[in-house]
């Protein structure tokens, strides 16, 4: 008797005693959902790697992990980069200025190495949209405009 109540008290205490945590179950992503992680990671590196402040909001969300891989090819060429509106209203600066037609050689030199300089911190806005279609050129003529009215140009 002493030997089944011994194997009782010993077949409680085991049942009993040693509690383990549940085992957590992995969580199951779908494909689309690693994907979409992994892009978000990628793009984080990305921005940490690129110098400009580059405003992205000018950037379509499709293309936008391949402006900042070719931003900071063209940053490790040119230098810092300057945004789309910046650069927009730079540009029409200086264009403005060289076709003036009362410009003396002298001034038409500076505003030409200006616009070189222009140019230098330009490359990414220079790359940033696509120009194919009619109806791409107008989307860019447009967004172009809207920086110009926005800095009180036009």
């Amino acid at each position: 008797m002493k030997r089944v109540l011994s194997f009782l008290f010993f077949v409680a205490l085991v049942s009993c005693g040693g509690r383990e945590e549940p085992i957590e179950q992995p969580v199951i992503m779908d494909d689309d959902a690693r994907q979409v992680d992994s892009i978000v990671e990628l793009e984080d590196s990305l921005d940490n790697i690129i110098v400009s402040d580059y405003d992205m909001s000018m950037v379509d969300e499709k293309k936008r992990k391949d402006f900042k891989e070719n931003l900071i090819r063209i940053e490790q060429e040119h230098g810092e980069q300057w945004d789309f509106c910046v650069c927009a209203v730079k540009k029409d600066s200086a264009e403005k200025a060289l076709l003036d037609d009362g410009i003396s050689d002298e001034h038409f030199e500076v505003v030409w190495a200006r616009s070189e300089w222009i140019d230098q911190k330009c490359q990414a806005f220079d790359v940033q949209s696509e120009q194919r279609t009619p109806d791409q050129r107008a989307k860019r003529q447009k967004d172009i405009e809207d920086c110009l009215k926005g800095a009180g140009v036009n």
